[in-house]
């Protein structure tokens, strides 16, 4: 039992970012859940996005079918994603089709500001991508336009001193004094600190809620509890997942070593 508990937690926060940004299709391959951010809008192109003489392939030209944001990862797709996509990561990068990720890297994209990302200033006559030679002037302004229009979200970051308020004054609260040794908790202040948007994280809970139902030994649906106003912070009971004290907190113990704990005396 514990092999298998430990082995369900080790894919737990893989699955969850997984199933946050992909899903799978009908022939079983996956594709991105969402490749924009709600706050993204489409803005019009400018006369200088049409095709150059440069471009190593035919560029999007302006007032092609889809927003700007749709032509704009074509071009990525295009141009970039044989080396930096999922399927054949190069230099460290593979998520050129998945903005939300872009975007929480705080590197890649960073929006409202191309000269701050990285997936512009690599861009020739920048940098030196592509390394087959550089794209049409007029995509890059697509990429340019599209990047300066996305908006960032307003973070505000929690701490972890604040979460662990919100859970001491939960479980003075809201726990019986015979449970609490049972309680444990689950937060996701850090996806919510690097700015990832409110509709991935609700991604994010649904994942999460799956995750924990199919560790569960329990008959019944385990639904976690929110104990933050911003349903962050997740209260759950061992017991009514069917999992004993002692294997969750050798599983923890696996995942998560800290100091060596002083050895306390056997009572007599």
């Amino acid at each position: 039992m514990y092999s298998a508990i430990c082995n369900a937690f080790q894919v737990l926060f893989f699955l969850i970012w997984a199933l946050s940004c992909k899903e799978s299709d009908a022939t079983g391959s996956y594709k991105n859940k969402r490749a924009l951010p709600a706050a993204v809008e489409a803005a019009p192109v400018g006369d200088d996005a049409t095709a150059g003489d440069d471009a190593n392939d035919e560029a999007v030209p302006a007032g092609a079918a889809g927003s700007l944001a749709e032509q704009a990862q074509a071009i990525l797709s295009k141009n970039c994603a044989r080396c930096h996509g999922a399927t054949n990561p190069q230099g460290n990068f593979a998520i050129i089709d998945n903005v939300p990720a872009m975007l929480a890297s705080g590197r890649y994209i960073v929006a409202g500001n191309p000269e701050a990302s990285l997936i512009f200033t690599k861009l020739a006559p920048f940098g030196n991508m592509p390394p087959v030679g550089p794209l049409a002037s007029g995509d890059v302004s697509i990429i340019k336009q599209w990047i300066q229009s996305l908006q960032s979200n307003q973070v505000v970051a929690l701490r972890d001193t604040q979460i662990l308020d919100v859970i001491q004054k939960d479980i003075q609260s809201s726990v019986a004094a015979a449970d609490q040794n049972q309680v444990r908790y689950f937060s996701l202040h850090v996806p919510n600190n690097v700015g990832v948007a409110e509709a991935d994280l609700e991604i994010m809970r649904k994942a999460f809620f799956k995750v924990i139902n199919s560790l569960s030994r329990s008959p019944v649906i385990v639904k976690p509890v929110p104990v933050d106003a911003k349903k962050l912070v997740y209260r759950l009971k061992l017991d009514e997942m069917g999992i004993p004290i002692a294997v969750f907190e050798s599983v923890m113990a696996d995942f998560y070593p800290g100091p060596s704990k002083p050895a306390t005396s056997s009572r007599t």
